[in-house]
């Protein structure tokens, strides 16, 4: 995980506990990479079917057609394979093609706000 890829507001693993990202925290971040150490235990946190239903509050219908998974939440469609959120999730295009597969609660967070404009509500 890179600080490029944070915003204010996402939330990642500090020492094990999840946290909020703030600015104080991006720009510690930055200049700890500058100096080429790491003296912080950040990491991401790996989405899961909890996190989605029971703190995103996603709703989870399966498709038999396709074998996969089909996560709705505001008109905001993500799927991944069924049973199987260790591959990641995605969306997908017009005419079946695929974006980038996300593995992280900041990755769709990134992408939920930067589709929609808004923060996307997590309960921790």
């Amino acid at each position: 995980m890179k600080p490029e890829e944070l915003r204010i507001g996402n939330i990642i693993s500090v020492y094990g506990i999840p946290e909020v990202v703030t600015g104080s925290l991006i720009a510690r971040l930055e200049e700890i990479t500058n100096k080429g150490k790491i003296a912080i235990d950040l990491s991401p946190i790996a989405i899961t079917e909890e996190l989605l239903i029971e703190k995103c509050g996603f709703k989870k219908s399966d498709s038999d057609v396709h074998n996969i998974s089909i996560w709705e939440k505001n008109h905001f469609l993500l799927n991944s394979y069924k049973n199987d959120l260790s591959s990641g999730i995605w969306m997908r295009y017009y005419y079946g093609r695929t974006q980038k597969k996300y593995k992280y609660i900041h990755e769709l967070q990134n992408i939920s706000y930067w589709l929609t404009g808004e923060e996307l509500t997590i309960n921790l």
